[in-house]
């Protein structure tokens, strides 16, 4: 079965296990930074790594070799969201 899932997401390195499809979004739910993508319940589960960095915080190397999701407020914090 194909739906949208969420996942809660912490700031830094998050490493997910989930049958996704598609990412289509990061969103401030709540006071939670929430990831929205799509699945499929009848494939296997994938390796996903978010990374989630503040504004003028020092780069790992591998987050150049990421995807750039979004930019996400969050009241004084600007939050740079990324996934491998």
């Amino acid at each position: 079965m194909k739906t949208i899932y969420k996942y809660p997401l912490s700031i830094g390195l998050n490493q997910l296990e989930i049958p996704y499809i598609k990412i289509l979004d990061v969103i401030i739910q709540g006071a939670t930074l929430t990831l929205y993508v799509i699945v499929d319940t009848e494939i296997s589960n994938r390796k996903l790594q978010i990374i989630v960095s503040g504004t003028g915080w020092e780069l790992k190397d591998n987050i150049l070799y990421g995807n750039f999701i979004r930019t996400v407020t969050d009241g004084i914090y600007v939050w740079h969201v990324f996934y491998m």
